[in-house]
């Protein structure tokens, strides 16, 4: 599977999560995200909502976890989701065991360095561990970091475990992201405020496989 293009829904309901989810599907977002907000909002059940109406569509559960790793990996996997997102700035004990949970239910462990101080040693850290994806993060208080690009080139060199980023991300910036080595491309309110979720994750998708095509004239691990 080439580049994925998960699509992170931080709405208020539930209702409005689905009808945004349905218009990036036909898009082309390969990946759903039941965002933080949204879980804090809505609960779990909105992971579970998404699976009903999405059944072919992995789901992402955007936890944040910074501690109880066995217990909201196993209750975010119970409710459907087939990722879970948890904090790198959490304990190593913690991480475990939520890889651990991860592994037991058949589940992938995304692990985000969003607030983590060093992200290029702490990567290194976690691909030891054995996580799935590590999750360069920008917050939504923030725009996203020029140099974006040149960490996510520099996590590339120094890992190999697939790497996934989000934060401010558009079809203008996406192949540049593309480029330097990034495989899951996490785009939020790009889609969900564009006034036409469908259009933007189109377009974004577009701009997707164009960087593909460019990275396949070049050699790649990938």
């Amino acid at each position: 599977m080439g580049v994925i293009l998960q699509h992170a829904i931080d709405v208020t309901s539930s209702s409005k999560a689905k009808k945004i989810a349905e218009e990036s599907i036909k898009g082309g977002a390969d990946w759903l995200e039941a965002g933080t907000t949204l879980i804090k909002i809505e609960g779990l059940k909105v992971v579970s909502e998404l699976k009903k109406c999405f059944s072919m569509t992995p789901i992402v559960a955007d936890m944040k976890t910074l501690d109880m790793g066995e217990l909201e990996v196993s209750s975010a996997v119970k409710h459907g989701a087939n990722l879970v997102m948890i904090s790198g700035a959490a304990p190593d004990d913690t991480i475990l065991e939520a890889m651990r949970t991860g592994k037991s239910l058949n589940a992938k462990i995304m692990v985000s360095l969003l607030g983590v101080r060093n992200p290029l040693e702490r990567a290194m850290e976690l691909e030891k561990q054995g996580i799935d994806y590590l999750v360069l993060h920008a917050a939504v208080d923030e725009k996203i970091r020029p140099d974006f690009p040149k960490l996510v080139s520099a996590l590339f060199s120094l890992v190999k475990i697939p790497i996934a980023v989000g934060g401010g991300i558009s079809e203008d910036n996406v192949r540049s992201l593309v480029l330097a080595g990034a495989r899951v491309i996490i785009v939020g309110r790009g889609i969900t405020l564009s006034g036409n979720p469908y259009l933007a994750t189109l377009k974004i998708k577009k701009a997707i496989s164009e960087a593909e095509s460019q990275l396949s004239q070049n050699t790649s691990r990938y």
